[in-house]
């Protein structure tokens, strides 16, 4: 009994409870490790940010009930959707992150408009359709990016698939660019 409650104990501590999905703190020791090591193998390591479009209009029209419905319908298309070496998990509210390992730029934008183009196709919950933005960035084995920078590296791509429309998965700016706009500041 005592070794199966310490299981679940540990379970608990890196599990969002909605969700099953990973946390955000697990999330965060997770991405520090993996980029760590990415960058000691001279590999590279992308992250998706993810958010679900208008969910505060989902809330509104269905009841919070049924939003976190629809997000765990999207928990399970992104497990579905990623390998078994990534890491997705929820990042706080109606966002996700995933972190994939040993993945360049282009190999994520494959995914994440793999992800955009399922979630959208079906209906995730009874007649309830949803949209999703992602925000995708890499850090390359050439750069000295912390966890930090390419997480606000896919924040800021993430802002732009929001404010180009939505519904769209962008890595518009890399590393380089992020470092060359930090020191014209």
């Amino acid at each position: 009994p005592r070794r199966e409650a310490y299981e679940q104990l540990e379970t608990t501590s890196v599990t969002d409870p909605l969700t099953g999905l990973y946390n955000r703190l697990h999330l965060d020791v997770n991405l520090n490790t993996l980029l760590s090591s990415s960058r000691h193998k001279g590999l590279n390591l992308s992250v998706l940010l993810i958010d679900v479009d208008h969910f505060k209009k989902i809330n509104d029209e269905y009841g919070h009930l049924m939003g976190d419905r629809v997000l765990c319908a999207i928990a399970t298309l992104l497990k579905e959707a990623v390998r078994e070496c990534d890491f997705v998990g929820r990042w706080g509210g109606e966002e996700f992150l995933v972190v994939c390992p040993e993945t360049d730029s282009k190999e994520a934008m494959t995914l994440a408009n793999r992800i955009v183009e399922s979630i959208q196709s079906q209906p995730l919950v009874e007649d309830i359709y949803a949209t999703v933005s992602i925000g995708v960035a890499e850090a390359s084995n050439n750069t000295n990016l912390t966890a930090e920078g390419v997480l606000h590296l896919a924040d800021k791509n993430l802002y732009m698939a929001k404010s180009r429309g939505r519904n769209r998965a962008i890595s518009m700016l890399s590393a380089d660019s992020f470092d060359n706009a930090l020191s014209n500041i």
